[in-house]
């Protein structure tokens, strides 16, 4: 009973990183369709949706922390839950490091030591301290996880609605070299060249930025109404999402075009398709490179957030399987004075 729906939804909605998703993956997407990346990020969601609905009605039977794990175990056999369980487990320690890492690439971007932001020991060094901190989060306790998402979350989704809104506002009273006004052809896939592989190919990529929701449902329960409260929030994250990366990739595309967002795509998703746009959009005034810091700054806490909010699905798939079996039963138990699966969580 720790966690409303909105708390649940902001940490469904700050597990995706949507700034740094849309940072790491526009690129790449633009590289694949062109300027057919809104109706991109609309097909993506699409299967997504479908996803998050099935997890409202299998939370709404079933609110068990461990979530996949359990239903597939219930629902087909031991075998295939424990592949399943262990599927998520591995899913967030691959991504967690790449997290942490970017969030201590950009913070030496922040105060200027781009050297330090491209250096592997140094990012590696500064990444390891991030888990460590967002660790000792979690541990303490899942309310004070919740009051540093919603501040990571509302810093990074206003900045990005700045940087869109300014983007639109410049294009429309300035002749920018480059830009292209909003097209209703943007939401159409059989409007111009868009190939089947290329919307495919786009897709994968975007269907990456839509990542991570399913935290909502893994707290179940530590919510007030468990069987309701988790899988109406994975249903209110995917739509949040969805406007936010619509609005946004508009604004970027339209700014600096398509060609230029491709520019910076980066296969390893380490790249970072808004630093030249953002440079650009804001400008170099003093306010511009405010405004270019708080861009950073979102990103930063973008990746931050969800490194911490990815220990939480991880440790709380390992709390189910080990109350279940499936694991030592040590990871299993809960700290009593935190009343958090601390073990599963550090281990």
């Amino acid at each position: 009973g720790a966690l409303g729906l909105i708390s649940v939804t902001v940490i469904g909605v700050a597990s995706t990183a949507p700034g740094y998703s849309l940072a790491a993956g526009i690129g790449g997407i633009a590289g694949e369709v062109g300027n057919k990346i809104p109706i991109i990020m609309i097909l993506a969601f699409i299967p997504m949706f479908f996803i998050a609905k099935a997890y409202e009605k299998l939370n709404s039977a079933d609110p068990d922390c461990g979530t996949i794990f359990t239903w597939m175990t219930r629902a087909v056999g031991p075998r295939s839950g424990f592949i399943t369980g262990w599927g998520v487990i591995i899913a967030d320690l691959l991504i967690m490091p790449n997290l942490a890492g970017i969030s201590g690439s950009y913070l030496f971007k922040l105060f200027g030591a781009h050297g330090l932001a491209e250096s592997t020991y140094w990012t590696v060094l500064l990444g390891a301290i991030f888990i460590a901190a967002m660790t000792y989060v979690c541990v303490v306790g899942i309310e004070l996880n919740a009051k540093m998402q919603v501040a990571f979350l509302a810093t990074e989704i206003i900045v990005l609605f700045i940087f869109a809104a300014t983007a639109f506002f410049r294009i429309y009273t300035e002749d920018i070299k480059g830009s292209v006004k909003p097209s209703l052809s943007w939401f159409n896939p059989f409007d111009g060249n868009l190939t089947m592989s290329a919307a495919v190919g786009g897709v994968l990529v975007a269907v990456f930025a839509y990542w991570g929701w399913d935290t909502a449902v893994a707290v179940n329960e530590e919510t007030k109404d468990s069987n309701k409260t988790p899988g109406r929030a994975a249903i209110l994250s995917t739509l949040i999402l969805l406007a936010t990366y619509v609005f946004v990739s508009m604004g970027a595309q339209s700014f600096g075009g398509a060609g230029q967002l491709a520019e910076n795509a980066d296969a390893d998703f380490n790249g970072d398709a808004f630093s030249a746009v953002g440079e650009a959009v804001f400008g170099s005034s003093t306010i511009g490179r405010i405004m270019e810091g708080l861009l950073i700054i979102s990103i930063l806490s973008s990746a931050a957030a969800s490194c911490q909010t990815t220990i939480l699905p991880a440790s709380r798939s390992m709390l189910s399987m080990g109350s279940h079996g499936a694991l030592p039963s040590k990871f299993g138990s809960i700290n009593l004075r935190r009343f958090t699966p601390a073990y599963s969580t550090i281990y």
